[in-house]
């Protein structure tokens, strides 16, 4: 069950609001299936007071299990990583991408009438 306020990050079609999700099936006995490929990944929200940490060591306990349970598909090292969404998607671009918007942000607030950027200044409330 899902909380009434569950939001999926991302839909291909905005106009419809999914009514169910079901566990992702996957048939090994498929030509191109493999238990241990490693192409999925799983985003997810943590609960209020468990830490990446927490989330973390629970998660690998889990991986070690299957691990246990199929030794030939996986190597014994295997952990799963988790990192911040936001980590994730700007990495180590960051900083870079903060020093750009605060240049647009400059540029555009400068009180400059006869400047050619002045078209396209953006409201920002203060």
């Amino acid at each position: 069950m899902l909380l009434q306020s569950f939001r999926p990050l991302a839909r291909l079609d905005r106009t419809v609001s999914p009514e169910i999700y079901t566990p992702l099936g996957y048939d090994l006995k498929q030509p191109n299936a493999c238990r241990g490929c490693q192409h999925l990944q799983l985003f997810g929200r943590l609960k209020r007071g468990v830490s990446i940490v927490q989330a973390g060591t629970e998660l690998n306990t889990l991986m070690q299990q299957i691990v246990r349970e199929h030794p030939k598909d996986y190597d014994p090292q295997t952990v799963i990583a988790m990192a911040p969404l936001r980590d994730y998607i700007v990495g180590k671009v960051r900083t870079a991408l903060l020093v750009v918007l605060g240049a647009w942000r400059w540029c555009c607030a400068s009180p400059a009438p006869t400047s050619r950027i002045s078209r396209w200044r953006v409201p920002v409330r203060a």
